[in-house]
């Protein structure tokens, strides 16, 4: 657990802190703070930071039921069991009803007794962030003093603190700490991070009828879109479209969220007995168990398992192709590529695609790259290959492997392509899809071309109409000088 070694005067005068920090005397009495030697204090003492000794109380499952106890124990009427049934709390969580909706919060008063001097209470969150600083008056000397409570729960310096932060991860932060986040094409980048972020607030705020991604309410929604808030910058972004990028973002990380928590059946420890009962109970009704085996053969396309899973974490694969194509110098790589990298571990303990399966796909697309070479095939379309021999596609027009880069590899992904499922391709034919494919890329070209030429006309006559305003001001003025000069000349 953290500690603050805090040097203070030997007769308890002042703490050598802050803008005292760099002191040799007591600025009340004037004693020494140094031994003979000049190094070592006179005295010092010990501050542990009340944000970690709280986090470690919820490390436990048993203390963790014990600091919610306050907001799920059933008060009997006409007794008070917990300062959480009287009044004055009651009156509280109604001002601060988003705070009161969350039972891991924590209420606390401090209250330092100096003297005759009391301290103002405050209550705060336990939310990793700085406590915020407690004013104390001394009656005695009519002087206000300020104690270490405003030490932050990860150091006393927010701006050092977030300069490491950034340099360890990466990531730009504002002043508030918080990481900038970009909207491009609809989504807010990096992924990873908003991802984090509603991790961290699904453990934070539960929605106690979110059994499923379907059941997510807007409410909670709206609530993770706060907490977001709070650990991430867009402001340099339109706010609406921000709000309905993160939403659908949310949704989707909900889903894989809660999908976990089904399987794994154990129950979270900021999960109360009754929450986790609702969710367990939703999960056996029959219509769920119906829908969730609905979902399993969707994913398994077919086949007698589910295709592997891979390992681009939090990124889209779109997102990944973006990198692959500034890597090979702006010219897009072939998808069994893409493939290769979404789908190979990561980590030195492990080696390899992910799954055989992955294994197989992968070398069966180059096989057979290599035998139409051979049949005199210079340049074989391996998308083409890829879709012909593994691309399975449903209602839904899913290529399994492919996720969100579909659209750039198989923009046509329909029954025009998924339709001949055949173990060999005659050169003929893939001449075929390649100008398929060639057609349907210069189509979308020309069209973002055409949006292209449209907004610089657009921003040309803007600038044509700004123009012609101020020469229309500049030649209005110009005419009520000619006008007055003619009038001083005629009367003088």
């Amino acid at each position: 657990m953290p500690v603050l070694k805090i040097d203070c005067c030997k007769r308890g005068c002042m703490i050598y802190w802050r803008e005292d920090e760099n002191r040799t005397e007591c600025k009340v009495c004037g004693q020494a703070r140094f031994k003979g030697n000049g190094t070592s204090p006179l005295k010092r003492m010990y501050y542990f930071p009340l944000g970690p000794r709280l986090r470690r109380l919820y490390a436990s499952e048993i203390t963790a039921q014990s600091m919610r106890w306050h907001a799920e124990h059933i008060q009997t009427p006409g007794e008070m069991s917990h300062p959480a049934d009287s009044v004055a709390w009651k009156t509280f969580d109604k001002i601060h009803p988003f705070f009161a909706s969350k039972s891991r919060n924590v209420s606390y008063i401090i209250v330092e007794m100096r003297g005759s001097s009391l301290g103002r209470s405050t209550t705060y969150s336990d939310d990793s962030r700085p406590l915020g600083s407690l004013e104390l008056v001394d009656e005695n000397s009519d002087e206000e003093y300020s104690t270490a409570a405003n030490v932050e729960v990860e150091g006393r310096d927010a701006a050092t603190k977030n300069a490491k932060k950034s340099k360890k991860d990466g990531y730009k932060r504002d002043a508030r700490g918080r990481i900038y986040v970009q909207l491009r094409d609809g989504t807010l980048r990096p992924t990873g991070v908003v991802a984090n972020i509603c991790n961290k607030a699904f453990k934070h705020i539960v929605d106690p009828g979110g059994y499923s991604q379907a059941k997510l309410s807007e409410e909670y929604i709206n609530h993770y879109w706060k907490e977001f808030e709070k650990d991430a910058n867009c402001e340099a972004y339109d706010q609406v479209e921000c709000k309905k990028a993160f939403h659908s973002q949310c949704k989707a990380r909900y889903g894989d969220y809660i999908g976990y928590k089904r399987k794994t059946m154990k129950k979270p420890a900021y999960f109360t007995d009754a929450q986790w009962t609702t969710y367990t109970d939703a999960w056996q009704l029959p219509e769920n168990i119906k829908v969730s085996e609905r979902c399993s053969r969707n994913r398994r396309q077919g086949r007698a398992k589910a295709f592997g899973t891979h390992c681009n974490g939090c990124i889209p694969f779109e997102e990944t192709v973006e990198i692959m194509t500034e890597e090979n110098d702006g010219i897009m790589p072939p998808f069994v590529d893409i493939f290769g990298r979404t789908h190979t571990f990561k980590t030195k303990d492990s080696q390899g695609l992910v799954s055989e399966r992955a294994t197989q796909i992968r070398d069966d697309v180059r096989t057979r790259a290599e035998e139409l070479r051979a049949e005199g095939v210079e340049n074989p379309d391996l998308d083409a290959i890829f879709l012909e021999r593994h691309g399975k596609v449903k209602k839904r027009k899913q290529i399994p492997g492919a996720g969100s880069a579909t659209k750039l590899y198989f923009p046509s992904a329909t029954s025009a392509y998924a339709s001949v499922r055949s173990t060999d391709i005659d050169p003929s034919k893939m001449d075929e899809l390649i100008e398929q494919r060639l057609e349907e890329r210069l189509k979308e070209e020309r069209e973002k071309m055409h949006a292209e030429m449209n907004e610089r006309e657009r921003k040309i006559k803007e600038a044509n109409d700004m123009n012609m305003e101020m020469m229309k001001e500049q030649m209005k003025e110009q005419m009520k000088e000619e006008m007055r000069s003619l009038f001083s000349e005629k009367f003088g």
